[in-house]
């Protein structure tokens, strides 16, 4: 009953800012679209700005194209490029279009989520949300088999007991102003967790965050991790740096794995091949 009632204030809560920041949409315009690629059902564009935007990753948008409207999804909008990602292909080249952004859509759909936790949709660890709000003591451990691993860089006072915080705690909460190390932070204790045996989700509301951690990850542990060589770490999603792909990227990983297989293959077929010819003959 108290998750149940915490969950209720919290809608309660995003329904007044909803109603605060109002429905009305700010539209821009980008021009010059073209499909850089596909998968599925979903056709990818990219597009030019005339004056950056900061917009999250991933934003839910109405798009007007040609005086229809339809659904996409911004999923990266970076300096004066965007990429939009559509579920009908729209052609090779896209002229111009006008995007309506609403500032409630994220508000929406999260109160969307938590309306089916409380109806019971959606499974939830009720304990961890109590712990979450600070309504219930998560549990203190005293980990003594997670090593901090050796590292390239030299770690001030704070972020060392961060991690003896983090390591010995159920929930933790890294705060923290720009530049004081967190992302690298969270990259150490991921680590620390994988080879501990743990099993880790990296997670966040937009795909450069997520990929700021796999940066920050190879940039520290290129060398040194097995499951990071072992393609045991995995990035799933829009991928927005784009030199780490070839570490974490799942496409990138069964290439770079199976290309010693690849290699004896074709050094079969050659061996094959003088066989083959010599079969010929007899035959």
């Amino acid at each position: 009953m108290e998750t149940y009632n915490l969950i209720t204030n919290l809608i309660n809560a995003l329904d007044i800012e909803i109603k605060t920041i109002g429905n009305n949409p700010f539209r821009i315009t980008v021009k010059n679209g073209e499909i850089v690629n596909s998968t599925g059902n979903i056709f990818i564009y990219k597009f030019e700005l005339e004056d950056t935007q900061d917009i999250p990753d991933d934003t839910n948008v109405d798009v007007i194209i040609n005086n229809h409207r339809l659904k996409a999804t911004i999923l990266s909008s970076r300096g004066l490029e965007m990429m939009i990602a559509f579920e009908l292909n729209q052609g090779n080249l896209i002229n111009q279009i006008i995007i309506e952004i609403s500032n409630a859509n994220l508000l929406k759909s999260l109160k969307q989520l938590l309306e089916k936790s409380r109806e019971g949709s959606i499974q939830i660890n009720e304990n961890i949300v109590l712990k979450l709000f600070g309504l219930m003591e998560p549990i203190v451990f005293n980990n003594q088999n997670i090593y901090l691993p050796p590292l390239n860089i030299k770690l001030d006072e704070y972020q060392i007991k961060t991690i003896e915080n983090t390591n010995d705690s159920e929930v933790a909460f890294i705060w923290g102003p720009p530049g004081t190390g967190k992302t690298i932070i969270i990259a150490i204790l991921t680590i620390m967790f994988v080879e501990s045996g743990f099993n880790v989700l990296v997670t966040s509301n937009t795909n450069i965050a997520v990929d700021n951690v796999f940066e920050k990850y190879i940039k520290l542990f290129e060398d040194t991790s097995a499951d990071l060589q072992n393609g045991k770490i995995i990035r799933v999603g829009n991928i927005q740096i784009e030199a780490i792909k070839k570490h974490v990227q799942e496409s990138e990983i069964i290439q770079r794995i199976a290309a010693p297989l690849f290699l004896q293959i074709k050094s079969l077929d050659d061996d094959l091949e003088p066989l083959k010819e010599k079969l010929s003959h007899l035959s």
